[in-house]
């Protein structure tokens, strides 16, 4: 009688059925293996699947790092932006003083660039939206006419209603 070894397999798994003389003693998983005629091998391709996942996993993330490390070393190239806002001044800055509890009463300084003032004026009756564009433009234009102003008398001056009237327009 010659014994052949013979396969049942379904989607998950497959068992190989094989005499005992045509394989090595499977001793290692304990005594039942050990004197049994027929002996049961289970191959499971899950994980066979879980190596293969492994390999594609780990280079879809190489993928990914070579992706992000190239386009990073493109981004660096460009310049950084040096463009100022449009109500921002060169010639020099602002400071506006108000209360929280009085907030139509304000003071306003102009200083030059080298930080000397220039200019001050106490605002009463108006309310400085200083989050709108319109209100910053007037203050630019108020500072330019005091910094020229100052560059030809070296005087500064307080309270010659400049801001007043840039508001009236």
């Amino acid at each position: 009688m010659v014994l052949s070894p013979f396969y049942i397999s379904c989607s998950h798994f497959s068992i190989v059925c094989t005499p005992s003389a045509m394989i090595k003693p499977l001793s290692q998983f304990g005594p039942l293996y050990r004197n049994s005629f027929m002996s049961l091998t289970i191959i499971n391709y899950f994980n066979i699947k879980r190596k293969a996942m492994k390999k594609q996993f780990f280079s879809l993330l190489a993928t990914v790092l070579f992706l992000t490390v190239s386009t990073a070393s493109f981004g660096q190239d460009q310049q950084p932006s040096t463009k100022f806002p449009k109500w921002l001044s060169r010639n020099g800055y602002w400071v506006v003083e108000s209360n929280v509890k009085t907030p139509k009463k304000n003071t306003i300084y102009f200083y030059a660039t080298d930080n000397t003032m220039v200019y001050k004026e106490t605002v009463d009756g108006v309310r400085l939206h200083l989050n709108r564009t319109k209100t910053l433009m007037r203050l630019k234009g108020v500072l330019d006419q005091s910094v020229t102003a100052w560059q030809q008398q070296h005087v500064s001056k307080e309270n010659q209603m400049l801001v007043a009237t840039a508001f009236r327009r």
